[in-house]
Formats: C-alpha cells, structure tokens, sequence
C-alpha cells in the first residue's frame, strides 16, 4: 500500500473512529435519559422480567450465531450478490429463531414456573428480532463501505423514536409494554432510516441487481459461524448468564436492582467497547498482514482504554453511592450500590478482552476466540449454579469476578504472543493511577460533605480520578502522550505522521 493510500486509510479509519464514538455518546445520552425517566416510572422487578427473556430470545437466536455482519466485511467486494445472499441467509436465520422462541416457552415455563409476562416478553422479543433483518443487510453495505456517520445516524434516529414511544406508553400505563416496544420500534424505524442512508450514500448499489450465490453462502456461513457463536457465548452465557440466575433462583427485584447497576457499570463499555468492535476490528483485519501497523493498532486501542476507560470505571466504582442517588433521588433504587462497586471493575476487564477478542477474530485465530468464550462461560456457569443458591445475587458476583479474571488473564497473553505490544509498559501507568486514585480518595474528608448534593460529590470523584491518571502520565510519560494525541490530530487532518 503506498504512502499516500495509507495515509488516507488511517484518516478514513480515524475519523470512522470518532464517527461511532460520537454517536455513541448521543446514543448514550438518549438512551440514558430515556431509560433514566422509564425507571423513575416503573417498578424494578418489570426490569428483571425483561432481563431473563432477553437471556432466552438471545440463547436461541439463529441470527447472531451467523455472523453474517463480520463474515461479510472479510469480503473483497460489495455487490449484489454479496448482499442478496446475506439477506436471504438473515430472513431464514430470522425466521427460524422465530420459530425456535416460541417454540421454547412451554417447555421454559414448565422448567422453571416462568409467568405469563415473562411469556408475553420472549414473544415479543422474538418478533423484534426478526424485523430486525429487514434492515440488518443495509447496514451492513454501509459499514463495509466505512459510513460510520451514516449507521450512526440510523441508529440514532432509530432509538429516538423508540424510546419517545416507550415513555409515551409508560406514561399511559402501560408497564412492560412500554419497554418491549423499544426492541419493536427500533426494528421498524432502523430499517427505514437504513433504506434512505442507503439509498443516499451509495447509490450505484442501487443499480446491483441482488441475487443468492450458494458458494458464497456456504463460504460467510463458515467463515461467520465461529464469530457468531463465541458472540453467542460472550453476549448470553458471559454477559447475560447473571440476570437469568438472579431473576430465576433469587427474585425479579434483586434481578432489576443488579440489571440497573450493570447498565450503570458498562458505561465504559457501552462508549468504547463499540469503537474497537466496529472500527478497530475493521482496521485490524485491513492491516492484519502489516505486523507494524497492526501493532500500532493494538497499542493505540490499549492506551484509549488505558486512559479514558480506566479511569471512568473507577469514578463509577468509588462514588457508586452518590451516582444512584443522584440519578434516582429518594432511595427507590439504594440496594444497586453494593451491586455496582464490583460490576463497574468487571466491566473495565471486559473492555481489554475485547482488544484480545477482535484482534483474534481479524487474524482468523478461532481457537482463541472459543476458548476465551468457553473459558469465561465455565466460570459463570459452574461457579453461578453453585454460588447463587446460597448465596443468592453475592454468589453470582463471585462468579462474574471469577470469569473476569479468567478472560483478561487469557486475553493479555494472546496480545503478549501476537503482536509486539510491551503490556507492562502500557499497563503500568493506569495500573499506579487507580492505586493513587484510591488512596487520595480515602484521604478526602467525605463526611464533611454530606450536605454537598450528590451530583456535586460525584462530579468531585471523577475530578479527582481522572487528575490523578492524567498528571501521572503527564510527568511520567509526557513525550509518549503527546506524541499519541498529535499522531490522531494529524491522521484526522489528513497530514502523514513525520
């Protein structure tokens, strides 16, 4: 690749960057308020009953153990035939995890006593799900093309209207179906922002006449399947097995308690955990062959978390107390604090095993990427089955811990093996600025301030961590720091790094 078309490659590749992170962040921000508003509205345990059925619908969704969507960004060329296949391979996949789901509630209800409400949620979900492909393949060109802007903006839209539906429906009284419209809404409107960004930003696929090719299908099915189910096992088993536990053998409560400090802990995860998915796997599976550029890649990913991630999770898990009682004043939702202190940490690990995880994915390393799902999976489902009886939603945070450890251990070593990444240099600094971090924070007088108002205290918290990271990498690491900040302004101006 010569120097000028790399150089427009990581511009591209940049500004896709801040693109999804961007959106993100509005996504975030609506969603959070939205969601904010819904549970000031309604009870936790509504919360927990749609919890366990998004555990069932996506243990039995077909469509996510495809992996349509990363199989067919290994393809060289977007045409008609690409597409077409990949919405005939998605329809079916839809319509059988249809089937499936419906198929599974009298014999779930049987198992485990489910009510008819949790009945009704799997119900609706599953018909989400399957509208949802009507609009899955459009993004899917737009994102192969690198119209990050674009698919953010779908999304965007698509959720605004979803959510201003949901609390319409709340406010009306209509409890559960206020929320399980947000999944139904979404599908909707997504496929028809997607058909219009579609239609607008790539307009010589319009002429493609869409056709299914056997071959081909054969070929994203192989080369998606191996994604798609460590997805299946990291997404459910890793990241949904808790809920199921908690609402099933401890009470829908706790489950919508735990559910809310969950979501409240992965907003690291949420922010960036979606650039290194969609972006940073994109980037490493274009230079997966350039064993510098990949490294870069890896490092640069490391030192966002490092610095951003890093200490954000720590600010949720120091001033967990004053971050609930201000986003829900009163003490409705008091008993998510103990959940959130331990959450917040396990979520920062998840987003480090996601460099390891997208990186493997792009080197074609399946190997890896099972035994980090099946690793942690062991974990949560061994440790969780035995741990939650006695000892109820404490027992499922041993196991959550357990599986954490065990995945970022495995994940550390595969980047360790696979690219020429120093760990120990890039961990070191976060690693002293949490410890530092601590220990101020327990230095500070906080009782003195119990008159201050919670979103004060916690606004304090964040100062005081972010500082910390901030002043040591400054004096420790000061030419490396600004030598990575420049390296992103110039790629974003499109000026070739000297």
């Amino acid at each position: 690749m010569a120097k000028s078309d790399r150089s427009a490659f990581a511009r591209t590749a940049l500004r896709g960057t801040v693109w999804v992170t961007l959106g993100n962040y509005a996504h975030q921000i609506i969603g959070f308020a939205a969601l904010l508003y819904l549970r000031r509205l309604l009870d936790p345990d509504i919360f927990g009953w749609l919890d366990v059925a998004t555990f069932w619908v996506t243990l039995l969704s077909v469509r996510g153990k495809f992996g349509l969507g990363y199989a067919a960004l290994r393809q060289s060329k977007t045409d008609g035939r690409l597409l077409g296949t990949c919405f005939a391979l998605d329809l079916a996949a839809g319509a059988l995890t249809l089937l499936l789901c419906l198929a599974a509630i009298a014999p779930l209800t049987a198992m485990f006593g489910y009510s008819s409400i949790i009945r009704l949620a799997i119900t609706a979900l599953a018909v989400s799900e399957f509208l949802a492909v009507f609009g899955n393949v459009f993004a899917i060109a737009l994102e192969k093309e690198l119209q990050f802007s674009r698919n953010q903006l779908v999304t965007l839209a698509a959720y605004s209207v979803a959510y201003a539906t949901a609390i319409g429906l709340a406010l009306a009284g209509y409890r559960l179906t206020s929320l399980l419209s947000i999944g139904f809404v979404t599908a909707i409107a997504g496929a028809a922002f997607a058909i219009i960004a579609y239609s607008r930003r790539l307009p010589h696929l319009l002429r493609e006449r869409w056709h299914v090719d056997a071959g081909l299908a054969r070929t994203l099915i192989r080369d998606g399947l191996s994604t798609g189910l460590t997805l299946t096992l990291m997404t459910t088993i890793v990241g949904q097995f808790d809920n199921f536990l908690n609402a099933t053998y401890v009470s829908a409560t706790t489950q919508g308690y735990y559910g809310n400090a969950f979501k409240i802990a992965n907003w690291p995860s949420l922010l960036l955990a979606a650039v290194i998915a969609r972006v940073g796997y994109n980037v490493m599976a274009r230079v997966k062959d350039d064993p510098d550029r990949l490294a870069h890649t890896v490092r640069l990913s490391i030192w966002v978390l490092a610095m951003f991630a890093a200490p954000m999770a720590l600010t949720i898990s120091l001033g967990a107390s004053d971050i609930v009682e201000t986003l829900y004043p009163g003490g409705k939702w008091a008993p998510s604090v103990p959940f959130l202190r331990p959450l917040a940490l396990t979520g920062l690990a998840s987003l480090f095993m996601s460099v390891a995880y997208w990186l493997s994915v792009a080197q074609g390393r399946r190997r890896f990427t099972a035994a980090l799902a099946l690793t942690q999976a062991a974990c949560l489902l061994i440790g969780g089955s035995l741990l939650v009886r006695p000892y109820g939603a404490n027992g499922t945070l041993v196991s959550v811990a357990l599986a954490s450890v065990s995945g970022l251990s495995l994940a550390l070593i595969y980047i360790h093996r696979r690219v020429s990444v120093n760990l120990f240099h890039e961990l070191l600094m976060p690693v002293l600025g949490a410890v530092c971090a601590v220990a101020l924070y327990q230095i500070v007088p906080w009782s003195a301030l119990a008159a201050v108002p919670a979103l004060v205290r916690s606004a304090l918290t964040a100062a005081l961590v972010f500082a910390v990271f901030w002043v040591l990498v400054l004096i420790f690491r000061r030419s490396a720091t600004i030598s990575q900040l420049r390296y992103l302004a110039q790629t974003w101006r499109g000026v070739p790094a000297g």
